[in-house]
């Protein structure tokens, strides 16, 4: 048996702001603002849906862009101090680090 996959026709608010990958408040401000943006059509007495087709034609009608990523995109992240260096700072770690803190002690122990 042959399987064929069929594209959607209408999407709903969310779908279409999906495909754009936009969020639902930034597709409903190009709804508004925006007099190239596909206009939703009435699906229902009170349901709409954008059709798929015209979300991709406006998309690639979009600028290429000259925004180049961020310098510090896909870099390591610091990673939080585990061992406290005053009785200051151990007051401030978190339970979740201070758990940490004594999983680490406790490997060292054990492997003494």
């Amino acid at each position: 048996m042959e399987h064929i996959i069929v594209a959607p026709i209408c999407l709903d608010l969310a779908a279409a702001a999906g495909v754009l990958s936009l969020s639902e408040s930034t597709f409903q401000a190009l709804t508004r603002d925006d007099p190239t943006f596909p206009k939703a059509r009435r699906l229902s007495v009170r349901r709409v849906g954008w059709l798929y087709g015209e979300l991709i034609a406006w998309a690639e009608t979009r600028p290429v862009s000259d925004i180049l990523p961020p310098k510090n995109t896909g870099s390591k992240k610091p990673r939080a101090k585990l061992s406290p260096t005053s009785a200051d700072d151990a007051s401030r770690i978190s339970s979740d680090a201070k758990t940490m803190l004594y999983l680490r002690q406790e490997e060292r122990l054990a492997k003494q």
